[in-house]
């Protein structure tokens, strides 16, 4: 009975890693039809599209595969360089910092998943969705290595800096994160339930044009804060970024 449950799931597992694989390659082999889409819904959802109109074809396009592959590398250092800060977080609570960690860790990574929702649309990297402040982590991890004792230690601090410069390069779509988080949150479920086979084919192209509406509409609320402040609707080039407003 257990041999037969223990290669049941053998063929399972082997069986949903087989699809995924099916799946990477046709989408490697697709993405122009797949930007054609997210095309064509941004039209007809009132959105101005992100890329050019170009005719789709079937090929493997080299750029997008190197741009693929750095990306990935990138969202795993943003990822591992906060580990340090969660083991110092886990070190006071003795037998259970195992758990905790464990715990910790994997909202980490959730948090950065929703994040990285967020950036799918191009919107999410422009300098008006940009931030006034460092993220969250850093300002909680500035206050916890300058003001509370025991972790006042110049060495924690240090690592703290070179952890800002490390994660500088995505501020503005945290900053985007940080201002509609629950929403945000929403779509990387939603991301998350579609990234199965075959589900993929049918989400994929959409997350980022739902990404770009939920920006809009956050540029559109900071513009209605400012004019419901002044009384006044500003001129469109005075109007400042939606972090200014929030």
């Amino acid at each position: 009975m257990n041999g037969r449950s223990v290669w049941g799931l053998a063929f399972w597992a082997a069986l949903f890693a087989a699809l995924q694989l099916a799946q990477w390659v046709v989408i490697a082999l697709s993405r122009d039809y797949h930007d054609a889409i997210s095309r064509k819904a941004s039209l007809l959802t009132g959105l101005e599209p992100e890329d050019e109109e170009f005719p789709p074809r079937v090929r493997l396009n080299m750029a997008w595969l190197r741009k693929k592959v750095k990306r990935r590398w990138r969202a795993f250092l943003l990822l591992m360089v906060g580990v340090p800060a969660l083991v110092v977080l886990t070190l006071p609570f003795m037998c259970a910092s195992r758990f905790i960690f464990t715990a910790l860790f994997t909202a980490w990574g959730a948090w950065w998943w929703v994040v990285f929702t967020a950036a799918k649309s191009a919107r999410a990297w422009e300098p008006t969705a940009g931030p006034t402040r460092p993220p969250w982590f850093l300002r909680g991890w500035t206050v916890l290595t300058t003001r509370v004792p025991g972790f006042r230690w110049g060495s924690l601090q240090r690592y703290g800096a070179s952890w800002g410069r490390r994660t500088e390069e995505v501020f503005a779509p945290i900053s985007s994160t940080e201002r509609h988080p629950w929403v945000f949150a929403g779509l990387a479920v939603v991301r998350f339930l579609g990234s199965f086979p075959p589900m993929k084919f049918f989400v994929r192209p959409l997350i980022p044009v739902a990404s770009a509406h939920l920006l809009e509409e956050d540029v559109a609320a900071a513009r209605k804060a400012l004019a419901a402040g002044a009384n006044a609707s500003p001129p469109e080039a005075e109007v400042p970024r939606p972090a200014d407003v929030w």
